[in-house]
């Protein structure tokens, strides 16, 4: 259907007094443009589509015209959905949604509905427009973290992120029927001694009995969990007597306490652990997981298989709750806070462009008291709005203070509590804290974190709307172990997504959590936003993030939280962090890995007249770190070596860096245990010992020259090797 409207040409607002013809512009971009376009009027009834809704539909606009838009897409929405669409065609109001849609060719695609109504200066009439949009691939990306985030590969229980999902959950509804609710950190001591002395497949095996006996002696109800490396999580609920609880965790401790019996020999292992209670402890998910964490480090001084409960700092000195809840008063309106800051700093530049504020206790008797040990006695006694409004105020008054000094502004985010963020008259409140200091609302930042903005997820998207009217930048913290809901992360009007610091910890050796990170990274560039990594610790990981387009990053790799003084101190220097770690742009880089010396030695004389950069490791875990620091492009690995196997080390790197050309040295004998690792593309080719040292050469050189043929945009197509 042409739409007729009179030819209209106006004066562009540039200085260049260049006239624009709008409409040609807008008839151009209804034909080119990949978005759907689909006009209908009140009813619903098609009047005109544009080639992307053709496209999207999988039919001919006759197909279209005429006929209803509800109708048409009746069967991929809900009840609900439809009337709704019905409604806001009907009102002439604006409306969005998700949904999966089924083309009339029978497949299917993710589509983003968003009805915009227009309208028509000429007919005095308002047009519906329906504008569909294919977001499949930011579905399939957000999907992916989800599938990732979810299950340990080795034991199959469920890993932290999706632990802290359900525990949030469990935590909703116990908070609501008055329940207690233990958690157990639990530690296998030693497994490190384990790994080295009786091999990787040893340790697992010990990790995968540990996990059964879990499973075994937990009820159904009961949350379970792999944290990571040797450490798992159970969470009893359901009760209304904390010592009951706590008698029954113990009890089942005591239970898995049995040595393992392999076919080689018995493994004797023991179990640390650290429990805490919900709510006496902690009222959240993050803090009743750092109280259950402080209490195994007690544990851990006690002696291999100690359990400890968690006692607050306050509670180690026999201080009473009343007394405790005094004393934090006191504290929030008699200067004893103290404003701590973490610098975040720029993958691109390296330098400080943001602090993240961190609030501490300055107690007269006991010290610096970390927040583990009053936020959720804070919450519990009505205090959070108080300290966070303290918080906030502190923040802003630095940020002027440090510009009267004359140092180069930077942000500074503030992490707002839930109590606090659904508090009426927020933003006017923030806005007039700005306005009174001086401060532009630029240098202000807030930190959300997944389950604050989750809760009434509708009254969220309106407070952050207002927030960001005011120009304050926000942030979504912890991303990945709440709800990441795509659905939402789309309306939200968020600036940045912080990857959480539990994915970023392995990130060089554990290839799920490198793929949830990456993934992450990837959608919310697609978003538009920016990704910060909490946690950063070791070059590796820097150069690891800054490979995958990570924007910013803050950890104790640079700074632990510091002072107001020590902050002035680096602005003052202009500190930053050197990113020239990301080695080997200029030559073509060899890593061999192999737990004996005179093999490498050899290696390296044979090739010394190659021209390559050769870089050496003993170990799988020294070869990893070399890959997270330097630009590889091929990797020969010894297959017998102690702790991982060439196979094992080389199924990882295929996973962390896909492009690196892989090699495995192996005896003949051997073959039969490569077979499978070769068909899977775990390696490229395998050179069999004693070798030949011309067919070594070559060998060489054919790695390299399948690197350039499948990098064909490397830098290293101009080096031929010899």
């Amino acid at each position: 259907m042409a739409i007729e409207t009179p030819p209209s040409t106006v004066a562009d607002s540039t200085d260049s007094g260049q006239s624009v013809d709008e409409l040609q512009i807008l008839r151009t971009w209804m034909q080119r443009s990949a978005i759907g376009l689909i006009v209908v009027d009140a009813l619903g009834i098609i009047k005109f589509v544009n080639p992307a809704a053709q496209a999207l539909c999988a039919c001919m606009a006759a197909q279209l015209l005429g006929r209803n838009c509800v109708a048409l897409f009746a069967q991929d929405l809900t009840p609900a959905e439809t009337l709704t669409m019905q409604n806001s065609l009907a009102a002439a109001q604006g409306w969005s949604l998700e949904t999966l849609i089924q083309r009339m060719d029978g497949t299917q695609f993710w589509g983003n509905f968003q009805l915009v109504p227009v309208e028509d200066a000429l007919t005095g009439t308002t047009l519906r427009c329906l504008f569909l949009n294919d977001i499949s691939n930011l579905k399939h990306a957000a999907d992916k973290i989800q599938r990732l985030s979810s299950f340990d590969q080795l034991t199959l229980l469920p890993n932290r992120a999706q632990f802290m999902r359900s525990l949030q959950q469990l935590l909703s509804g116990a908070g609501d029927a008055g329940d207690f609710v233990l958690m157990v950190w639990i530690d296998v001591d030693h497994l490190r001694t384990i790994n080295d002395t009786m091999g990787h497949a040893v340790a697992d095996l010990v990790l995968q009995s540990i996990a059964n006996r879990l499973r075994d002696a937990s009820r159904r109800q009961d949350l379970l969990a792999r944290l990571g490396g040797d450490e798992f999580a159970l969470v009893i609920s359901g009760g209304t007597d904390p010592q009951v609880l706590q008698d029954a965790a113990e009890r089942l401790m005591r239970s898995l306490q049995m040595d393992l019996a392999t076919p080689d020999c018995d493994v004797k292992f023991s179990l640390t652990a650290g429990t805490a209670i919900f709510p006496p402890d902690a009222r959240y998910v993050e803090d009743l997981m750092s109280c259950a964490e402080l209490a195994l480090l007690e544990a851990k001084k006690a002696g291999d298989g100690a359990i400890r409960h968690y006692v607050t700092e306050l509670g180690n000195t026999g201080t009473s709750h009343a007394q405790a809840v005094a004393e934090l008063r006191t504290a929030i309106f008699s200067e004893e806070l103290r404003l701590h800051f973490q610098p975040q700093l720029s993958l691109h530049s390296g330098q400080v462009i943001g602090l993240e504020a961190l609030v501490r206790w300055q107690h007269p008797t006991r010290g610096l008291i970390s927040p583990v040990h009053f936020i959720a006695l804070a919450e519990e006694c009505g205090l959070i709005i108080p300290l966070g409004e303290w918080v906030m105020q502190t923040a802003v008054k630095q940020i002027r203070a440090w510009r009267d000094d004359g140092l180069t502004p930077v942000r500074v985010a503030v992490n707002l509590s839930a109590p606090h963020f659904r508090q009426k008259g927020l933003p006017d409140a923030i806005e007039k804290l700005l306005f009174e200091h001086d401060v532009p609302a630029s240098l202000f930042e807030l930190e959300l974190t997944e389950s604050v903005m989750m809760r009434d997820a509708e009254a969220a998207i309106h407070i952050v709307d207002r927030l960001k009217a005011i120009g304050l930048r926000i942030s979504l913290d912890d991303f990945g172990t709440g709800y990441s809901s795509l659905a939402y992360l789309s309306r939200f009007a968020i600036d940045v997504i912080k990857i959480d610091q539990s994915f970023v910890a392995d990130i060089t050796t554990n290839p799920v959590n490198a793929s949830i990170a990456t993934a992450t990274i990837a959608m919310a560039h697609k978003l538009g936003k920016t990704v910060i990594a909490e946690g950063v610790e070791t070059q590796g990981q820097m150069v690891y993030l800054r490979r995958h387009e990570c924007d910013e990053m803050q950890g104790y790799l640079f700074s632990q939280p510091v002072d107001a003084a020590a902050i002035s101190a680096m602005l003052r220097s202009g500190a930053g962090i050197n990113l020239s770690l990301d080695q080997g742009d200029a030559q073509m880089t060899l890593l061999l890995v192999d737990d004996e010396p005179n093999i490498l030695n050899a290696i390296k004389r044979l090739l010394r007249r190659e021209g390559y950069r050769i870089l050496c490791a003993e170990s799988a875990a020294q070869g990893l770190d070399l890959l997270a620091t330097h630009r590889v492009q091929v990797v020969i690995s010894d297959q017998r070596m102690p702790v991982m196997t060439g196979t094992e080390f080389l199924s990882r790197v295929k996973e962390l860096y896909p492009d690196t050309v892989r090699l495995v040295l192996s005896g003949y004998s051997e073959l039969e245990s490569l077979t499978d690792a070769i068909n899977k593309g775990a390696i490229y080719r395998y050179i069999s010992k004693p070798w030949d040292d011309d067919s070594f050469k070559q060998d060489v050189i054919q790695a390299f020259r399948h690197y350039r043929e499948h990098n064909p945009a490397s830098p290293f197509n101009d080096h031929e090797a010899n």
